[in-house]
Formats: C-alpha cells, structure tokens, sequence
C-alpha cells in the first residue's frame, strides 16, 4: 500500500509518543501533546479497518488488568496516552513479589528458612527489585532510546515496563492456591 505524499503547506501532527504517529493535517494553533488534541486522535492510526468500538478499551477500574492480556498492545497505548504512572509501583513490586517467591521455591529455601522468613524477605527483596526495574531498567531503557533516536518520555516507558508485568502478577493467584494446598512442602 502507498502512503499518499503529505503537504507542506499545512503543519502535520508530531508527537513524542512512538506508539502513536500521524501524518494527518492539523490546525494552526492546535498543540498536538495538548492532553484534550491526544484523547480526540486516540487510536486513529491503530487499523483502518477496525471499528472505533472494537480498539476501545476500558482503563477505568481492573478493565486493562484483564484486556492487556488480550489486546496488549491497544491497552498500552490507551493506557499511555491516559495516565502512564498510574499503578507503576503496584505492579512492579507485586511482580517483584510474585518473582522472589518463585526463586525461593527453586533454590529450595524451605530447607534453611522458615515459610514466615521466606515471605518476610520476599517483601524486601519486592521493594528492591521494583526499584531497580523502575529507576534502573527504566532509566537504562530511555537514555539508550534516545541514543538511538527515540523521543519518548521516561514515565512512559517506565509505564510500558510495570503494564507489561501483569501476566506476572497474575501468576500470584496460583501462589496463593498452592501455598494453601502445599503449605510449606512449597519451598522444599
């Protein structure tokens, strides 16, 4: 398919987001990160011939909770374009969570530490690894993008990272099963 030549003589939207891009003509004066400009071209450029009802997704309560894991993407860049610090800290420290305790169950710690001491430290060790997938990874992420040519923001990538470890946190029902099914025979 051709893209069709763009104008010069009309300013064209540029965002910072690369999630998002248009090539579309915009009015002078219109400041396209303007926040009410992002949520009226919200997910125009996603597929032509998708419905405006079937790219909406709800990220009002636990709607991107489930629908990110069917329709990541879509759920991302409404997510993004809504509120992207919303929920960081909770999801990485949950996913923090979710992997100390399965390093405890693979080291075998149940040997050497009481099934209390192995939650009590997977609380900490939660705290230390959602701060260095936040600040570490996150910051690592967007100055190695901008190297590379990229314009995002660091809340949105920082966003994109903590959004992308819901399968992980969903993985914490299952602990929760087999914690009160295998009690401490879990971590041995």
């Amino acid at each position: 398919m051709r893209k069709k030549p763009v104008s010069f003589d009309t300013p064209t939207v540029k965002t910072n987001n690369p999630l998002r891009t248009s090539s579309k003509k915009m009015e002078p004066g219109v400041d396209p990160m303007d926040p009410e400009f992002r949520e009226m071209e919200n997910f125009k450029n996603i597929d032509d011939n998708e419905d405006r009802e079937d790219t909406a997704v709800n990220t009002e309560g636990f709607g991107p909770w489930f629908s990110i894991l069917y329709r990541p993407q879509k759920t991302l860049r409404r997510i993004l374009l809504a509120d992207s610090g919303k929920d960081v800290f909770l999801l990485t420290y949950l996913e923090g969570y979710a992997f100390s305790l399965s390093q405890a169950m693979t080291r075998n710690q149940g040997d050497d530490f009481t099934v209390i001491g192995i939650f009590l430290w997977s609380i900490l060790s939660a705290f230390i690894y959602m701060l260095f997938k936040i600040y570490g990874l996150g910051s690592v992420l967007y100055w190695s993008g901008k190297w590379l040519g990229g314009s995002n923001r660091v809340d949105d990538i920082r966003g994109a990272l903590a959004w992308s470890s819901v399968p992980n946190v969903w993985g914490l029902v299952f602990w929760i099963g087999a914690f009160c099914l295998l009690l401490e025979e879990l971590f041995r």
